[in-house]
């Protein structure tokens, strides 16, 4: 993760999450991006996901746990969110329920307006002016999934409108809600895996901020929901 402040008021925050050597594997089942898995589109997922990754304090996060002891936290519904780290790289093992689908983000940002006095929001047109511009600056991302290599990642890019997001005491930012929030970035919702054993490797790059990170998952799928 990295923090870009702009103008004193707007804070970028990037969040990603690794891809090691291809192999001849079934082909990985995911999601459309214009589809509405679970009743809910990837702009919808992505504000969610932001929803429960802001949601815990730093010292006691997914996004900043090293082992995957913490992954099962704030997990709820049909849908499992998987996280990347705040910068550098992990290696997490965790067991999931059967049948619920994936989501993560391979490299994605967030925009909050922390206001000072007499400030005033910006309009949803910088908003996305800015997250435009940290995009176009440069990112790099990949993913495998048990060994095969995702294609067409360009295609699952996923930038939101304005929307408010709550973070915790000790999080990322001052604990509050924060609205207008904007977020951007390119993520994969995957169908759910079979029983048994899986890895998930997604990386990224981010120019702008000089960021590298990458997450390695070991997943054990469990037969029971």
């Amino acid at each position: 993760m990295s923090l870009l402040k702009m103008t004193g008021v707007f804070v970028m925050a990037a969040l990603l999450g690794a891809a090691p050597p291809v192999q001849d594997k079934p082909k990985v089942k995911i999601y459309d991006p214009g589809s509405t898995p679970h009743g809910m589109s990837y702009v919808e997922w992505s504000q969610a996901w932001w929803e429960w990754a802001l949601s815990f304090p730093l010292d006691e996060s997914p996004v900043t746990d090293e082992t995957g002891e913490l992954a099962g936290l704030g997990q709820s519904g049909p849908v499992w969110f998987l996280a990347g780290t705040f910068g550098g790289a992990v290696e997490r093992t965790v067991t999931i329920p059967k049948d619920k689908a994936l989501f993560f983000p391979i490299v994605n940002l967030i925009g909050v307006f922390i206001p000072g006095p007499g400030e005033v929001p910006p309009t949803e047109e910088k908003f996305r002016a800015l997250a435009d511009f940290v995009i176009e600056s440069g990112v790099t991302f990949e993913c495998t999934i048990d060994g095969v290599e995702i294609e067409g990642l360009n295609d699952f890019r996923t930038q939101t409108g304005l929307f408010a997001v709550t973070v915790a005491e000790g999080g990322l930012f001052p604990g509050g809600t924060y609205e207008p929030a904007i977020s951007d970035g390119f993520y994969l919702m995957i169908k759910p895996l079979k029983p048994g054993s899986h890895t998930i490797h997604f990386a990224g790059t981010i120019a702008l901020f000089g960021l590298e990170v990458e997450a390695t998952y070991h997943i054990t799928v469990s037969d029971e929901k």
